[in-house]
């Protein structure tokens, strides 16, 4: 009778354990598919913002899947921008501001724009999508598909005795393009640590990244070109001055970039976007 009982155990383990063997899916790795697409990401978000860390978690998640891909842009507007606690550094910027109203009407923070583009296609009526933060990656997919018409190329070089950085962006023509081209040059910085509303609570030291420190060029661009040929060439040439605030837990220009980018200026469509840090 014992045996009878131990075969029967035996019996349903090995049938549970084939059981688990037949429904066992392999995920396979993920993959980041291969397209020379860099896009603009502008995130609107605030240190005021209740709901704005998620949405910071859905950029760095999808930075992480498209290192190569993606550019992402935090802009701190008036609106739900001010500091969490008084006496916190303030991240809102005119800038911000101009980009804001440059992008046209927003429904709430914290929102994105994509390339600049108007999804139509995914039921969206403005530059700055409705979608939910877990929504943005299908956006960002939808993006990789499309046809890089120009190469965007950066090149910095940073005085650290008088702490400016001279800034040459080089755009590339893959195809023949004609039209009213724009270039566009912002400064971000990572890295600064302000308190940050989440839910109904504020985390103490949360860390500010892609943060839009200043806007190098009009906020509609700069025209680099009305035509040009395929692997013809324009550049465009600016320099920036630091300022020499360290002290103060910002401007550190480790943590900076020059985010630079090109864009059609009849419809504020970005072609192709590119970053760099300041220091290598």
């Amino acid at each position: 009778m014992m045996n009878r009982a131990i075969s029967i155990v035996l019996a349903l383990v090995v049938l549970g354990l084939t059981a688990c063997n037949e429904n066992m899916v392999m995920v396979p790795p993920f993959e980041a598919p291969e397209s020379d697409r860099v896009i603009l990401m502008e995130e609107f978000t605030g240190a005021s913002c209740p709901n704005c860390p998620a949405g910071a978690e859905q950029t760095e998640n999808m930075l992480t899947l498209y290192p190569d891909n993606l550019v992402a842009v935090a802009i701190h507007s008036d609106f739900l921008g001010f500091p969490a606690k008084p006496g916190e550094l303030d991240l809102r910027t005119e800038a911000a501001n101009d980009i804001e109203a440059f992008l046209g009407q927003w429904r709430s923070k914290p929102e994105a724009a994509f390339n600049r583009k108007v999804f139509s296609d995914r039921g969206e009526d403005h530059i700055r999508v409705r979608t939910q933060p877990d929504g943005w990656i299908n956006f960002v997919q939808e993006e990789l598909t499309t046809f890089a018409r120009v190469y965007v190329d950066i090149e910095t070089d940073y005085n650290r005795l008088d702490r400016t950085v001279d800034i040459v962006v080089t755009a590339t023509a893959r195809e023949g393009l004609s039209g009213d081209f724009r270039v566009h040059v912002m400064i971000t910085e990572s890295g600064i640590i302000t308190k940050q509303k989440d839910g109904s609570s504020i985390i103490d030291k949360f860390k500010q990244k892609h943060v839009l420190r200043a806007l190098l060029t009009d906020v509609a661009g700069e025209n680099i070109f009305s035509s040009l040929g395929p692997g013809l060439e324009r550049q465009y040439r600016t320099s920036f001055t630091i300022p020499d605030e360290e002290d103060m837990g910002w401007w550190i220009p480790e943590n900076m970039t020059v985010v630079a980018f090109i864009s059609d200026g009849q419809t504020k469509e970005v072609l192709q976007a590119g970053e760099t840090h300041i220091i290598d």
